[in-house]
This record gives structure tokens, C-alpha cells and sequence, in this order.
């Protein structure tokens, strides 16, 4: 049995139990996947690929011992699987008009798999990569609400491209654009009903605007997240 989809039951049911229930399984199915006794989990891709809302590579990634002779046609494209930590819903990135996170106790709601690859360089850095839950619609279609989003802080914001920022105390989501004498505009996906945010140099100089990172994938499906332009 895979990793990614041994995570994937544990992070979706309560019990092994539960999720042979909902798939209309035979007791200890999953018991036998995870002991390799059983691979049936093959026959069943295309289904569990929807109903989890990942690709079938993403379930294929990261393979146990178990699956060692696997055939080399449905090989995953991946080398490796890395495990990030996702923030509670209680820490979910507005993406409306901005709130603070000075009042909320932050914490650890548990781990994803995410492809090491889909890091787009940044599997290992200084600062820790992680994931958040959107909450809002400003940003929408592009950041969908409640949907869960990887932020690498080691990465570079290009132009029109999507960032997690501060602005004034406030923490928020949006596209960057920047100007020729050292401003940023923050703009929305949907301009005509959120104002564009005019960051000057001296707001930058002042801390006033901080990045706390560059919005990379949308999670569980391997999905990367486009500008603003």
C-alpha cells in the first residue's frame, strides 16, 4: 500500500473500518493493503483518485516495500514524498479583506504528502515550508475558499504572481504587482469588488507590508496556483 494513500484514508476517516464501509469493501481490506497481502487498491485507482481529488500519480507517489514490484508502467514520476505540517482552520488565510493573527493561538491540525518535486525547488531551506486554509473569496477562482494551500517563504514573488502577506498588521492573500519606484500593488482576483492595496517604498522600509511566503499548491491535488495576470 502507498503512503500517499495510507495518508490520504487517515486524513479523510476515523477508522480504517469507515472507509471500507463508505467504499462497500470486505472487513480488514485496508489491513491487508497495508500488509501487502492484497493490492487490489489497483483496480480501484481511477475512483480513489476522484473521490480523494488527487491523480492517480499523486497515489502512486510515495510506494511502501510493499509495492516493490510494481510494474514499471504505472511507476510514479515522482523520486519523493515530503511531509509539511498544516495549520488549523483556526489559522485560516483570509481572502477577503484581511484579519490578524496577534489573537490566535496557532496550531498543527496534522501532515500532508506533497510531491518533493511540486516544491519547485525548495524540498529542504531555512524557513519551514507549510500549508494553510483559504477563507474568503477575493481571490477566487484562483484561491478557492477553504481550500488548502502550500506556502513556501523561501520562495521569490514574482510579478502578478499569488503571496501570503502582512499589510498593516493584517494577514491576507493576493497578486503582487510592483512598481519602478519601489511600491507593490496587492490586487485581487476580483478587482471590481476589492480595492487594489497601493504599498509605498516607505510602507516596505517601514515593515508596514511583509511576505510571509509565495502561495505554491493547492493540496491534496498537486494543482499550482497562477497569478493575477
Amino acid at each position: 500500500m502507498t503512503i500517499a494513500l495510507m495518508k490520504l484514508i487517515e486524513d479523510r476517516y476515523e477508522s480504517d473500518t469507515a472507509f471500507e464501509k463508505a467504499f462497500g469493501l470486505t472487513p480488514k481490506t485496508v489491513n491487508n493493503w497495508k500488509r501487502g497481502v492484497s493490492k487490489s487498491y489497483y483496480k480501484m485507482l481511477p475512483k480513489l483518485a476522484e473521490h480523494f481529488e488527487v491523480s492517480t500519480d499523486y497515489i502512486l507517489a510515495c510506494s511502501d516495500s510493499t509495492d516493490a514490484d510494481v510494474v514499471s508502467n504505472v511507476r510514479s514520476p515522482y523520486s519523493k514524498m515530503v511531509s509539511i505540517p498544516l495549520l488549523s482552520r483556526h489559522d485560516a488565510v483570509c481572502c477577503g479583506s484581511g484579519f490578524s493573527y496577534d489573537d490566535i493561538q496557532h496550531d498543527v491540525e496534522g501532515m500532508i504528502l506533497i510531491p518533493e518535486e511540486d516544491l519547485f525547488g525548495h524540498p529542504t531551506a531555512p524557513m519551514p515550508i507549510y500549508a494553510v486554509y483559504a477563507d474568503g473569496d477575493s481571490m477566487e477562482p484562483l484561491i478557492k475558499d477553504g481550500e488548502r494551500y502550500v506556502i513556501n517563504p523561501n520562495a521569490e514573488v514574482g510579478e502578478g504572481e499569488i503571496a501570503l502577506l502582512v499589510w498593516k498588521g493584517r494577514d491576507l492573500m493576493r497578486g503582487v504587482l510592483y512598481g519602478k519606484d519601489g511600491s507593490m500593488t496587492l490586487r485581487s482576483a476580483k478587482p471590481e469588488l476589492y480595492k487594489d492595496i497601493l504599498a509605498t517604498a516607505e510602507d516596505v522600509e517601514l515593515g508596514d507590508l511583509r511576505f510571509k511566503g509565495k502561495v505554491m499548491l493547492k493540496v491534496p491535488r498537486t494543482e499550482r496556483v497562477r497569478g493575477v495576470i
